[in-house]
């Protein structure tokens, strides 16, 4: 039976934050397994890894990172999990608690930093508010016009960021172009980038 305060991980680890407004900061990395959101790009395994009670996760959280660092808390979907005792521990151990989900589900516990991707229609996300707003250009990848009209719902939403992000589709091959002219349009939009990739970091 699993118990109250234990959370299913897919992995724990340190790196750099490679997007958004927070790039280049130290971090340790919780992700979480299960992921429902089903993108069709997606070729990562979020079943594997393991049980671990929120205690053993802060452990290992603050044995690979420093004081001073942020406690990155994503997926697969995290907001599919209970993550209440997960934050509250994290800020006793004295982290800023990151988190990045799709925004299929409301965000309910107590994060420092909100970072929304939407992975579905604008009708089908729930979590409406946040730090940064990071937009995939999937849908369609190759067509300025739906692109910008797909993207155009979520600039009135209350979000300090908005960041449009290339595909890789196929591997090694992004389709910035187009993300790159929908900042021309719309200037809201900044061009995101995946530092951690050229930085061949975890």
């Amino acid at each position: 039976m699993r118990m109250e305060n234990s959370i299913r991980v897919h992995s724990i680890f340190a790196t750099n934050q490679g997007e958004g407004a927070w790039i280049g900061q130290a971090a340790a990395f919780i992700r979480l397994q299960g992921c429902s959101v089903g993108c069709a790009w997606c070729d990562t395994d979020y079943d594997s890894g393991e049980t671990l009670e929120v205690g053993e996760i802060i452990a290992r959280a603050c044995a690979i990172v420093c004081p001073g660092a942020i406690a990155v808390v994503t997926g697969g979907e995290p907001t599919e999990q209970r993550l209440e005792p997960l934050v509250e521990e994290l800020h006793r151990a004295g982290f800023r608690a990151h988190i990045e989900t799709s925004g299929i589900r409301h965000v309910t516990a107590a994060f420092d930093w909100i970072t929304v991707s939407p992975k579905r229609s604008f009708d089908r996300t729930e979590q409406r508010f946040g730090n940064e707003l990071k937009l995939v250009a999937a849908y369609p990848p190759d067509n300025i016009d739906c692109l910008a009209a797909h993207a155009a719902p979520f600039l009135e939403l209350p979000f300090e960021y908005f960041w449009i992000s290339p595909l890789e589709h196929p591997k090694g091959v992004f389709n910035t172009a187009i993300c790159q002219e929908l900042t021309q349009r719309e200037p809201r939009w900044r061009l995101a980038i995946q530092a951690h990739k050229y930085w061949n970091i975890p």
